[in-house]
């Protein structure tokens, strides 16, 4: 198959999986490692965070639950109880709050159609046997109407696409050049490297398992050098239905479910 064939069935596979609205039907946990680093790559302050994806009418709702190991209690936990009436205030009026955020992204024409994708070879990945597709930023004008989209649009990277269902295993992406936020005024990205790895949870839903990112750079006159982990467990239904179990739920050679993963 050629790079554009599999990337069409790729997003075909990713627009059906969205239709099942995975976020909004599973309770899971999702654990937040961020590490401030100095000059030489070593940690200088430690932040952990606990968040609860919680359904609300069929909106995912992430609510945090621990910071750095302790629950939350006093100002902060008071402050999470107000962000959360005001979600569900948002959504009994109709109301998708998502669509706020303008940094979210879909896997679709929108998104790949900024990048060349090449076939770069086949890997065994867990078990799962996969496709390689590299990817580099079109040539001319592309799209920029959202802070994020500058980032995008000097990304380069690689995504592992399983052959028995066309799901993304692993993305990984970094930043050929700097990016200027707000035009150099607010600061500028220098490096940025990130990998994501995703597995199925329930009944042929595929899910992340694991986000790692390098970041450094400058925000005003402070300087930003970190790296963020972020590892998901613990999923289960919201209700008690359940999907009849998809046919492509695992390989050949049976993956691990990560539903029963500890954080």
């Amino acid at each position: 198959m050629s790079a554009d064939e599999i990337l069409s069935k790729t997003i075909e596979r990713a627009k059906e999986v969205a239709e099942r609205n995975p976020e909004g039907r599973l309770h899971f946990d999702y654990l937040s490692v961020s590490h401030e680093l100095n000059d030489q790559d070593e940690v200088k302050k430690e932040e952990t965070k606990l968040y609860r994806n919680i359904p609300v009418e069929g909106i995912p709702f992430q609510r945090l639950v621990e910071k750095d190991g302790e629950p939350l209690d006093g100002g902060d936990l008071e402050d999470e109880q107000e962000r959360e009436e005001e979600f569900r205030r948002k959504v009994a009026q109709g109301k998708d709050p998502r669509e706020e955020n303008e940094n979210r992204m879909e896997f679709d024409e929108e998104l790949t159609g900024r990048y060349h994708f090449a076939l770069d070879g086949q890997e065994s990945l867990d078990g799962y046997d996969c496709w390689i597709l590299s990817f580099r930023p079109r040539e001319g004008d592309l799209p920029n109407k959202r802070r994020i989209d500058a980032a995008l649009n000097k990304s380069i990277g690689k995504l592992w696409v399983a052959k028995s269902n066309y799901e993304i295993v692993r993305a990984q992406f970094e930043l050929t050049d700097p990016v200027r936020l707000w035009w150099g005024l607010i600061g500028k990205i220098g490096q940025l490297e990130g990998r994501v790895d995703r597995r199925p949870v329930k009944d042929g839903l595929w899910m992340p398992q694991r986000f790692d990112l390098f970041l450094k750079g400058r925000i005003f006159f402070s300087g930003l050098h970190r790296r963020q982990q972020v590892e998901w467990s613990n999923f289960e239904y919201a209700e008690s239905e359940r999907e009849a179990p998809a046919e492509d739920a695992a390989p050949a050679e049976s993956a691990p479910d990560e539903s029963s993963t500890s954080r």
